[in-house]
């Protein structure tokens, strides 16, 4: 059985420290002394049992509770020396005239409410036993059918006391308010007081109006707001409330005014609603604006075509239109519109007129050139008729023709039956046979996913290894197969290696060696240095692409 370090002496009716009141061995016999001669005198703050004064082999004077008595926390073994160390300054601080004042004040104004069975009210004289465990609280009283106490806290107690007292009340169904002293602004709060704030998710301080007659209490609580919509934050607010404006939470056994976690939790999702709202109108606001935009562009753009306006700089206004602006804009002009007699590109095309000698972006190169606007390429009117037909009949557009048609086909143009009808029953449109600005038009169908046009500065070599695999010269109108390759060793040169790969995988290698006897072939390629001209490396896809079967290396 543990010695206790605390008495009360009910002839002084004061509790004492055993180390004060024992301090040597004369002042110990003397309490023994005193014992003597009245055995009731000294019992236990915590159970009221009476107390033994004993003495230990070394002569030390000790206090001890009588075999046999009831539990008594401060008499447990199994109690750490925090949790008793608590319990005795709990204990000790219970006596004090300011603790005593505030229990009384509770217990008389409990009198004055209808709800309280007047009987039932304790003031720290009544033990709640709950199997060995017991407490005795400050206050107690049955509030309608509501065990209800009341704990007064002025001095500092350990997180683990307060939580084991706590404990006790909430396994039984009991509920506690904590009465604090809090003086001034709640957020300056003691390291006990804050531990009773987080006690429940309510976070409601209480203590006494002490100027009421009847019982009133005020209580601080957190109050959440919305901070410039963009946050939670909470403000402290203090209210004079009374018992019946409290709530009594079955489940959690807790009492209390507001439920911070419920109200903070309502915030939240006000907070969330009202930035929806906010965003919902903003994207109303926005698109009103971005479909004010894009009027004034359309109209920009329809400014340019009829006026026949360079139209680079509108590339760049296109570019910097977001999904929104661009789905809006296609969403007006709708130039991929598949059901009208002249799809819109074919109008444009058509339409279009000339009236400046200056060398500009037409309105026709920018709708090829941008990517923004969707455009239905592959369109046609009932005749069959589409872009590629536009363009060659369009003679406003000829000077262009080198640009327009590799753009045309880098959109994705795919050449039709009635385009090669088009352009063998008229000649007189194409750069040389009808035959050939077909080869021309295939080229750029086939190389439309390389960046740059390679057609346009190497079409004479193309030329040159489409001769060689039709063993027939072609674009041009020389008779001999010398003469066809003096032009192709003095412009080609950077492309000597490739022209070497066509000769010997060509029958046109063969050819040339049958008929060039004056070796007229070999005095050029050395007059030419092409044995030591730098070789353009990159061609080397393009010809891999076009002609596997040539250059399969």
């Amino acid at each position: 059985m543990r010695a206790v370090q605390l008495f009360r002496d009910i002839i002084l009716g004061l509790i004492i420290e055993v180390n004060e009141a024992v301090y040597n061995q004369k002042s110990g016999f003397l309490i023994r002394d005193q014992y003597k001669i009245d055995p009731g005198r000294f019992e236990c703050p915590e159970c009221d049992e009476k107390l033994t004064v004993a003495v230990s082999g070394n002569n030390n004077i000790y206090f001890r509770h009588y075999p046999g008595s009831g539990y008594c926390i401060l008499k447990d073994e199994s109690i750490d020396n925090e949790v008793l160390q608590a319990q005795n300054s709990y204990l000790h601080n219970k006596e004090s005239d300011r603790h005593k004042e505030l229990k009384n004040l509770i217990g008389n104004s409990l009198k004055a409410i209808a709800e309280v069975q007047e009987n039932s009210i304790v003031v720290d004289t009544k033990f709640i036993i709950k199997g060995n465990d017991k407490r005795r609280p400050d206050v107690y009283c049955l509030y309608g059918e509501r065990e209800l106490v009341f704990e007064i806290q002025l001095s500092p107690l350990s997180p683990r006391f307060i939580h084991q007292r706590l404990k006790f009340y909430v396994e039984h169904g009991i509920y506690v308010l904590w009465i604090l002293d809090l003086k001034g602004d709640p957020f300056l709060l003691s390291n006990m007081q804050r531990d009773i704030k987080y006690l429940f998710k309510s976070q409601n301080l209480f203590s006494l109006d002490e100027q009421s007659d009847s019982l009133q209490l005020i209580c601080n609580y957190k109050q959440p707001f919305q901070y410039e919509m963009r946050e939670i934050r909470d403000k402290w607010i203090a209210k004079t409330v009374q018992l019946g404006d409290l709530k009594f939470d079955r489940q959690e056994v807790q009492v209390y005014y507001s439920d911070y976690a419920k109200e903070r939790n309502n915030a939240q999702l006000a907070l969330v609603h009202d930035i929806r709202d906010s965003l919902a109108k903003k994207e109303v606001q926005d698109l009103v604006k971005q479909n004010q935009k894009i009027q004034q562009l359309i109209d920009k753009i329809g400014h340019h075509w009829k006026n026949d306006y360079n139209c680079y700089h509108l590339l760049q206004e296109l570019v910097s239109l977001n999904d929104i602006e661009t789905e809006i804009l296609n969403s007006i002009v709708k130039l991929n519109r598949s059901n009208m007699e002249r799809p819109p590109l074919c109008h444009y095309i058509g339409n279009y007129k000339k009236k400046s000698d200056k060398s500009y972006m037409s309105f026709i190169e920018f709708l090829l050139t941008q990517t923004v606007i969707i455009l239905g390429i592959n369109h046609k009117d009932p005749e069959g008729r589409g872009a590629l037909i536009e363009l060659y009949q369009n003679f406003d557009l000829a000077e262009k023709m080198y640009v327009l048609i590799p753009l045309l086909f880098k959109r994705g143009y795919v050449i039709t039956g009635a385009d090669e009808n088009f352009l063998q029953e008229n000649p007189h449109l194409c750069h040389g046979s009808s035959d050939i600005e077909l080869l021309k038009l295939t080229y750029h169908s086939r190389l439309r996913y390389f960046s740059n046009d390679p057609i346009r500065s190497n079409w004479g070599y193309f030329l040159f290894i489409e001769s060689a695999i039709r063993g027939k010269i072609i674009g041009s109108n020389v008779k001999s197969w010398v003469q066809f390759m003096m032009p192709i060793l003095s412009t080609y040169r950077q492309y000597w290696k490739y022209t070497q790969i066509v000769l010997s995988n060509t029958s046109l290698g063969q050819i040339l060696a049958s008929t060039d006897k004056k070796s007229t072939i070999r005095r050029k390629i050395l007059e030419h240095g092409l044995d030591l001209v730098e070789q353009d490396e990159e061609f080397n896809e393009i010809l891999k692409y076009l002609y596997p079967e040539i250059f399969f290396f």
